[in-house]
């Protein structure tokens, strides 16, 4: 059973949960980031319901009226709202980030549009953004906001990390007189009781030295390491201040990698070598001939027979893999950032 769930954790990563439960049983995060996600979640929903309670909702850049600001349904929220929230909930996120929610964002409001559940693609149901189906399926734009969530934990974790590590050393011994100076560097933000606890943590004893990972395997084993403003309570002014800000700065179109040999410029009809030394190395394990004529389709195909090696969670948690930058970027997939262009907004006279 053990061997079947480690794998299909595996083969599901690209699902936030699995990938999410994959790193709190590796001990890459804590299990209390669990808690902080769900109140991230809750926040971000009370805040569209107070935005969209809010009979005045302030000015608009060029004039426009409140009144279009607010789909007819107040249980409908627009995506300029939408927006707004993100970037004043999310306030240190970067570009990239942003526009990946943007592109998330789009995604689910056309999902909703070609499912008839809303009649255009700029405005959805608060209800059907946040909801969740039978087997555990989120939106587009919460699974992208649960997902950027832990990704930036791990971030914040292998910052860390490499501040220790140069703070280190040759053996990657680290001196405690450091700590306190070092978080504070990483977060500008962290509150000064969080640091005292921090430094409780990695140096629990009369100390004065301990090697780097150790000191990080103490602190993500006994506490959830993430920046103080990776999600911050908002109000509806922090809101409308961000839609008079205007749509956020434009990223530059990025490029999607391809493996199709006719936009790669390569012939499919001509083989690599690899390719071609792998058909012959195979033909020779069958005791055929490597000419494709000699070559006579067996009469039942052969079943494969193969074992996939996985790793023990329990080794990943007390090794220092997770402890070191290089780890720590491995921990968790990595994919492309695509764009997802802002519209120009309308302007009134």
């Amino acid at each position: 059973f053990g061997y079947s769930f480690i794998c299909g954790l595996e083969a599901y990563r690209d699902d936030p949960d699995f990938e999410l439960f994959d790193l709190m049983l590796c001990g890459a995060v804590h299990p209390s980031i669990m808690r902080d996600q769900q109140d991230m979640l809750r926040e971000l929903q009370n805040l569209i319901w107070a935005c969209q309670g809010s009979n005045d909702e302030g000015p608009r850049s060029g004039g426009r009226s409140s009144s279009t600001m607010t789909p007819p349904n107040p249980n409908q929220v627009s995506r300029r709202v939408i927006r707004a929230v993100l970037r004043a909930v999310f306030p240190d996120k970067t570009d990239e980030r942003h526009n990946a929610l943007r592109r998330a964002l789009h995604e689910t409001l056309q999902h909703y549009c070609d499912t008839g559940k809303t009649m255009d693609a700029d405005s959805a149901y608060i209800h059907d953004l946040f909801s969740t189906s039978t087997d555990g399926e989120q939106s587009s734009l919460i699974e992208e906001v649960r997902r950027q969530h832990y990704y930036e934990v791990i971030d914040f974790a292998k910052e860390l990390s490499q501040r220790l590590r140069d703070s280190s050393d040759f053996s990657g011994l680290f001196q405690a007189s450091k700590l306190k100076r070092i978080l504070h560097e990483v977060d500008e933000y962290a509150k000064q009781a969080d640091i005292d606890k921090m430094y409780h943590i990695a140096f629990p004893g009369e100390e004065e030295t301990a090697y780097y990972t150790d000191i990080l395997r103490q602190l993500r084993h006994n506490i959830l390491l993430r920046p103080e403003r990776l999600w911050v309570k908002s109000e509806p002014k922090d809101v409308i201040e961000k839609m008079a800000q205007g749509p956020p700065r434009e990223l530059p179109q990025l490029r999607r990698r391809t493996t199709d040999p006719r936009q790669s410029g390569v012939d499919p009809s001509k083989k690599s070598q690899v390719a071609i030394g792998l058909d012959n190395a195979a033909s020779a394990a069958a005791g055929v001939g490597v000419e494709p004529s000699a070559a006579a389709p067996p009469s039942q195909p052969k079943r494969m027979k193969g074992a996939k090696v996985v790793d023990n969670p329990i080794v990943k948690m007390q090794s220092d893999l997770y402890s070191t930058p290089e780890g720590l970027q491995g921990a968790v997939l990595t994919a492309g950032i695509e764009q997802i262009a802002e519209e120009d907004e309308e302007v009134e006279d």
